[in-house]
């Protein structure tokens, strides 16, 4: 358990979580998947501790996520946990749509 705490202290967060909360403060990103275009799917899988395939599932079907995973991200970028999970509905009800229009 020690080591789990320890790594949390000193682990450096990316700096571009705090451009993706300003970016989303400023309502510049509205669409969950634009999180992705300024930091890395990789660097967020990493931060997760979930591997790169995982995250790229989660993020082609939001309604996969676990409430940890998102409120773990919530936390990295800085901002409310229903912000973010604002952002991930949105993605769900236009991915929706887009699946009714098709079909």
């Amino acid at each position: 358990m020690f080591l789990f705490c320890a790594y949390f202290v000193f682990m450096t967060k990316d700096k571009r979580y705090s451009t993706v909360k300003v970016l989303i403060e400023t309502g510049t990103i509205k669409n969950f998947t634009d999180i992705f275009e300024t930091i890395p799917k990789s660097v967020v899988a990493k931060d997760l501790r979930v591997n790169y395939t995982h995250l790229t599932k989660r993020i082609n079907n939001s309604e996969e996520f676990t409430l940890r995973e998102l409120t773990t991200l919530a936390d990295l970028i800085g901002i409310d946990n229903l912000v973010l999970i604002g952002l991930v509905v949105t993605h769900m009800k236009k991915k929706g749509n887009k699946a009714t229009k098709k079909g």
